[in-house]
């Protein structure tokens, strides 16, 4: 009973969350929606998995979501595979696209692959997944929109590697996660994302201060005694 009464307070919050949220995001103009996305976009495409993978899964942005397209223009110069979600029914399979002409709106009006693009279904370590998400916290847990579609296909694809796009105002202090999914992403990328990043790196140096001041404060009562 204990658990289920705490499983129902974690979807609650969660639904919360995801509420505020997107509200705040539906708020940005469109030249702010661009500006951000440009900023993430070169981050991402500027980090070592990216850089070294050879395909690359990519979400199709819609409604305010942090554009993909440089990404798509980026992986394509260097040579790297493509693919986009195409939903069947309950279940989200990636296909391979190569331009605008092999996409469809889809399910919500979101684009997506024809069904004449080929699915990919093996992936291994060189293989990087720009995932959308509603919330993310410091420690790369991930809110998505409820479907589950990711959680769904990527359960049997440990090596694959994970990066969330998301503008800063999506993160929050702290997302409900499942101990499995506990920071399930590898890198967390926003249009502030060093802030992140310093944010963490303050709270680690803080720890290594206490530790360093109360070793010291050891010594002294040692020495006093």
């Amino acid at each position: 009973m204990e658990q289920s009464q705490t499983s129902e307070k974690s979807m609650e919050t969660k639904k919360q969350i995801r509420t505020e949220i997107l509200k705040r995001r539906s708020a940005l103009s469109k030249d702010e929606v661009a500006d951000k996305s440009r900023a993430i976009c070169r981050k991402i495409v500027s980090c070592e998995q990216f850089v070294q993978a050879e395909s690359i899964l990519l979400y199709l942005d819609f409604n305010h979501e942090v554009e993909t397209g440089l990404i798509w223009e980026k992986a394509q110069k260097m040579g790297k595979h493509v693919a986009a979600p195409r939903l069947i029914g309950s279940q989200m399979v990636f296909a391979r696209i190569q331009s605008e002409k092999d996409l469809i709106p889809g399910k919500w009006g979101i684009s997506e692959p024809k069904k004449n693009c080929p699915v990919i279904r093996e992936h291994d370590s060189r293989t990087v997944v720009i995932m959308p998400g509603v919330a993310f916290d410091c420690s790369r847990n991930r809110i998505g929109y409820g479907g589950g579609y990711y959680d769904r296909y990527f359960a049997g694809y440990d090596s694959v590697y994970k990066i969330a796009a998301a503008y800063d105002l999506q993160i929050v202090e702290q997302v409900p996660a499942e101990p499995y999914k506990q920071g399930e992403l590898g890198e967390l990328y926003t249009n502030l994302y060093k802030l992140v990043q310093a944010l963490k790196e303050s709270n680690r140096k803080e720890q290594e201060e206490k530790i360093f001041l109360r070793d010291i404060m050891s010594d002294i009562s040692h020495q006093l005694k």
